[in-house]
């Protein structure tokens, strides 16, 4: 520990020097186009790192310790930042108007941003996904360096946020739902970094204009300014993307001449991964062979066209395509002890989907309005077949594929009714929802352990067309007198299926003193209907046609926290505790010929505490950026189930849960300097927990005759811990400019000091000998650097 506090100290010294002040430096931040304040604009002063905010009447003032010239930069959001020097002897004031981001002739459009809760919610700019290392450059992917989010399988899977489900995590860009949001393995997100300007990811305790989510929102904003001809090539070790952007001009006339001027604008971006390639050449430096298929690729386009002052459309499109396999076959060198049912084994899983979005948007004066319609059909096909004589039929009889359809409309509508001090939003929409599955589904018979491969699954053909259609609204008051801001809400959900609709009041509040120390909370209720949940879908295809003899998920979130700002310092500190209710519990099994598939009986409670040190600095500045965070997070769940065909020991009372983390501490540090960026990022974790063998069940395989040991779980779930692991993860990249763009090179290593450390990873079952006390065995094994490096070309 002692180490750490003097890394800490060393990081951000430099910013926490204090100065005499003797110099104001003062003034106004104004909207060029009406000369409205800007509320919260950003005022910094490069030379003395020294940073203020606007007020609601867009005033400002910062204290300069000596005469001098100083470099000014003054932005907010959906406006042009102003970049100047100024020559200060003595007490100064000055105006500053901010111009919209495009502005073209008669076509003139200002980008609207709602201000944004701070509370719950994390964001990262472009800049930041690309320079922390272990993400391969991936938005997503980096997110995992944030407080409260981890992966559902170490260092692959979805998100895991807060220690709830991943399967109630939503994801959306430009208020478009993305049901598949990452490829395989989660190593890529299917949207490209260059398209995106920022990340916002709210943990807990979302805003109303959010719904069917139970757990967290993942809201991707795209750019939404080309001024002229560009574009970007990434070629990593991995994957290559490009990017183009192209303005779209059309002549005017202006003051009396005629000029080509912007009116919209072009992007069309997409990926290829070639791990195909890649992972044979890997197997072959070890002396294997390697058993897997992985190739994925994706696409975007965006498109926007302004008429006039006052609208505007808008067209994105995007999708992206999957295909994983697996075939044991290939590997000749079967272990001993390895599950002989698993020694030639083929798996195939195959996704892929479409989005198209198209939007309508008005804005005039104090009124905004967004019409938007988007329709969505994706695709999974997983196949398993086992070649082993021995197999069970279920391992030699299942493929089922899925696809659902969504359509769907909405309205958003944002106007000040009351002036500089309440602002409403109010949304309506509806969605209709299209599920078809054909192929067989799995059944387990028998819940009891050790697991029998012959006697406890089998297979049911399956084939169903469901159709759900979902009618919701929103209204959303907030208000804003002086450091004070309320957000008071309201969702509601009516799922025609069940005829259930869902009451959900939500609220934020906060409150700003003149230290810039910020109080807040936020807190409601959020429900969502599994049976229109894509994720769930794609596993339990049935649970769509569940009826009103289920309730929908229903979770209460609260979260309490203060944000301290110094300059390009912040600190923060969050808690939340929130409670899941209604969760499906998955069973299958036939009763009377009539399939049952689960109850919502499941409950949950996860709670903790957050902790985050930031140091941030000017775009394209040189020096020191990086974060420090600890989580403290509890996970219980309980299944509720009362049947003993499928009650666990635990069905009556909390347990662990799979998605427990202890505790978290991660460091994500870098320095600019020049040309050069160094960054690493450090993680201290609690191990995961596990549910130990305590027993064995001899088992004869047919018609071989081959005797197989199948485990037994204790019924005391999740009682064991792995240890605490660590891991360093570098990189480094140096840019070149050049009159037409620059060229950017990197290179990156996961688990530098893999190679020295040996991690229980574990415990190994042997299926040729029964439990003893060497059987089974943790299974330990020291990490193996990954390096990834590539190019990135802007021009």
């Amino acid at each position: 520990m002692k180490k750490i506090f003097l890394l800490i100290v060393f990081m951000f010294s430099a910013v926490l020097s204090a100065q005499t002040a003797k110099i104001t430096f003062s003034g106004t931040v104004l909207n060029s186009i009406d000369k409205t304040p800007v509320e919260f604009a950003s005022i910094v002063i490069l030379e003395t790192k020294s940073r203020a905010f606007s007020d609601r009447y867009g005033k400002f003032k910062i204290e300069i310790s000596e005469p001098g010239e100083y470099t000014v930069i003054v932005n907010s959001d959906g406006l042009k930042y102003i970049q100047k020097k100024i020559k200060v002897t003595s007490d100064y004031n000055e105006t500053f108007l901010l111009e919209p981001l495009s502005i073209s002739g008669s076509a003139l459009t200002i980008t609207a941003k709602k201000e944004k809760q701070t509370i719950s919610r994390r964001t990262m700019t472009q800049e930041d996904m690309k320079e922390t290392p272990a993400s391969f450059g991936d938005s997503i992917s980096a997110l995992t360096s944030l407080p409260g989010v981890e992966r559902t399988d170490g260092f692959f899977g979805p998100l895991q946020i807060r220690g709830a489900d991943a399967s109630f995590n939503r994801y959306y860009i430009d208020g478009m739902p993305i049901d598949n949001p990452m490829h395989m393995l989660g190593l890529h997100s299917v949207i490209s970094n260059d398209l995106m300007e920022e990340i916002d990811l709210y943990s807990s305790s979302f805003p109303v204009n959010f719904g069917d989510a139970n757990a967290a929102i993942i809201n991707i904003n795209t750019i939404d300014t080309v001024d002229k001809f560009s574009g970007v090539v990434d070629i990593s070790l991995l994957s290559s993307a490009l990017l183009l952007k192209m303005p779209i001009k059309k002549y005017e006339m202006v003051d009396g001449e005629m000029q080509k001027v912007n009116t919209g604008y072009t992007i069309l971006s997409g990926r290829i991964g070639y791990l195909s390639l890649i992972l044979p050449r890997l197997a072959e430096l070890f002396g294997n062979e390697s058993p897997f298929v992985a190739d994925y690729g994706d696409y975007q386009i965006k498109t926007k066209y302004y008429f006039n002052k006052k609208h505007a459309v808008r067209l994105l499109a995007i999708g992206a395509k999957d295909k994983t396999a697996v075939n044991t076959e290939s590997l000749v060198d079967v272990e001993e002890g390895d599950d002989p049912l698993m020694t030639d084994l083929q798996m195939s899983n195959d996704t892929s989907f479409n989005n198209i979005g198209l939007y309508y948007d008005y804005k005039s004066g104090k009124i905004t309005n967004t019409l938007f319609s988007f329709v969505s059909v994706s695709n999974n096909r997983t196949f398993l077949y086992s070649g082993s004589a021995d197999a069970p039929q279920w391992l030699k009889d299942f493929e089922i594929n899925n696809t659902p359809y969504i359509v769907s409309v909405k309205d958003d509508l944002s106007f000040e009714w009351w002036k500089n001090i309440s602002s409403l939003d109010i949304g309506l929409g509806y969605t209709y929802y299209y599920f078809t599955v054909d192929g067989k589904s799995l059944v387990v018979d028998n819940y009891s352990e050790p697991f029998n491969p012959y006697d406890d699954i089998s297979t049911r053909d399956y084939s169903k067309n469901v159709a759900n259609q979902i009618v919701n609204g929103y209204a959303d008051n907030r208000i804003k007198i002086g450091g004070l801001k309320l957000n008071t809400g309201v969702r509601s959900d009516y799922l025609k299926r069940t005829g259930q609709a869902t009451f959900d009041p939500r609220i934020m509040t906060s409150y700003t003193f003149a230290s810039d120390t910020t109080v807040s909370y936020a807190g409601g209720r959020y429900s969502s209907f599994f049976q229109v949940n894509p994720m769930i879908f794609q596993s339990m295809p049935y649970l769509s046609e569940a009826s009103d003899d289920v309730e929908p998920t229903v979770a209460y979130h609260n979260a309490l926290g203060v944000e301290q700002l110094y300059k390009l310092l912040t600190f923060s500190v969050e808690g939340y505790y929130n409670i899941f209710t209604n969760e499906p519990v998955y069973f299958s099994r036939e009763v009377d010929g009539v399939m049952r598939y689960g109850e919502t009986t499941g409950r949950a409670v996860t709670y903790g505490t957050e902790i985050m040190i930031r140091k941030d600095r000017q775009e394209k500045s040189n020096g020191v950026f990086g974060w420090m965070s600890y989580t403290y997070n509890i996970s219980r769940y309980k299944s509720g189930i009362s049947d003993p065909l499928y009650a666990d020991a635990y069905w009556d009372k909390y347990k662990t849960s799979d998605a427990q983390r202890d505790h978290a501490l991660k460091l994500v540090a870098g320095y600019r300097l020049g040309k050069h960026t160094f960054s690493g990022r450090f993680q201290l974790l609690s191990g995961d927990y596990y549910t130990p063998i305590v027993g064995s069940e001899k088992q004869t395989l047919l018609p071989s005759g081959t005797i197989r040991y199948g485990e037994e779980y204790s019924t005391d779930i999740n009682s064991k811990q792995l240890p605490f692991n660590h891991r360093l993860d570098l990189r480094y990249s140096y840019l070149s400019s050049y009159s037409w763009g620059n060229v950017k090179w990197y290179i990156e290593v996961i688990d530098a000091y893999g190679l020295f450390v040996e991690r229980e990873l574990f415990e190994d079952w042997k299926y040729n000998e029964p439990y003893s006390d060497s059987n089974p065995s943790m299974y330990k094994e020291k990490g193996f650097p990954i390096p990834n490096f590539g190019v990135e070309i802007k021009f």
